[in-house]
């Protein structure tokens, strides 16, 4: 499917402006310059009641003005507007499904197993991809390439949409693995593209992971091939007060802990895992202290529950 033009599309709220209510990405020629048609790019999107964010990450992966999208979403039994905002944009999904999962790493693998694109990448519902991110990834992974993948960076943002600053990726080894949750090594999964090929070779995201499926996916690609980093700005990752990762903070460390012994991946990890977890809740509390604030709130409402 060629990505639609942003008249064609279901008009923006009277009070969304900018990307990507009132702009789009610049629409690209049917042949890559070299006269090769665009490889297909398949994106996956699962969510579950995620519908003050939703059709905002929709309409960023519809308006790339790109010739070649396969757009498939996987709702996992929302309760809230979802379903009437993918109403809105159903004729451009190539598929969709609203059902019960097993977590969010089965809801993405569904979606994979239903694609038909040479390159994938999935964008969760509170995220965005910047505009024209499809070309750069489609100019990078569409050269012949067979298992690859890429890394990009990505815009921190809060849950307004203001910019907190830019996560570029560093030197990717396996050190970077082993110190990942130290806060300094991490890069963007929606910054990270890959190719069917790769995929096929390094499989699925672990559906039994909850926090760190790709993590675990990344250490196997990298074990093919490594990849190939970029510096230009390809999404925005937006840290709010009811993201996974935020509310779960403490199920983070030894969910990597385990990630890291499962691939034999070695080092002193459990101590760096739980130093850096406490590095990015002081980063939290420092640069996005509403975050961290409503997150306080959060748990010490639900320790109460639980003492009832």
């Amino acid at each position: 499917m060629r990505c639609p033009t942003i008249t064609e599309l279901p008009p923006a709220p009277s009070a969304k402006t900018g990307w990507p209510w009132t702009e789009e990405s610049q629409k690209l020629a049917d042949a890559m310059p070299e006269g090769r048609p665009w490889p297909r790019i398949s994106i996956v999107t699962p969510f579950y009641d995620q519908g003050s964010f939703l059709e905002e990450t929709i309409r960023s992966v519809l308006l790339q003005g790109y010739p070649n999208l396969e757009y498939i979403i996987i709702d996992c039994g929302s309760t809230d507007n979802s379903k009437e905002i993918i109403k809105k944009y159903e004729k451009w999904l190539a598929y969709r499904v609203s059902e019960k999962d097993k977590g969010q790493s089965d809801a993405i693998n569904k979606g994979f197993k239903h694609a038909a694109g040479e390159i994938l990448g999935w964008i969760n519902s509170d995220d965005l991809l910047m505009p024209s991110a499809l070309n750069v990834v489609g100019k990078t992974l569409g050269r012949g390439r067979r298992a690859a993948w890429m890394i990009g960076s990505s815009e921190l943002i809060e849950e307004s949409g203001e910019s907190i600053r830019i996560r570029r990726p560093g030197v990717i080894n396996m050190k970077c693995f082993i110190d990942w949750a130290d806060g300094d090594t991490w890069f963007a999964q929606q910054s990270t593209f890959f190719t069917k090929s790769m995929m096929d070779r390094a499989g699925l995201l672990d559906a039994t992971l909850h926090m760190s499926m790709d993590l675990d996916l990344w250490i196997r690609m990298y074990r093919i091939s490594r990849p190939i980093v970029i510096n230009g700005v390809l999404s925005k990752y937006r840290f709010h007060a009811n993201a996974k990762c935020l509310i779960n903070l403490d199920a983070i460390r030894p969910e990597i802990s385990r990630v890291l012994r499962k691939n034999r991946v070695r080092g002193n990890f459990i101590k760096e895992v739980r130093s850096g977890i406490q590095r990015f809740k002081e980063y939290l509390k420092k640069r996005i202290p509403g975050v961290y604030g409503k997150l306080k709130e959060i748990r010490t409402f639900f320790s109460r529950k639980s003492a009832l």
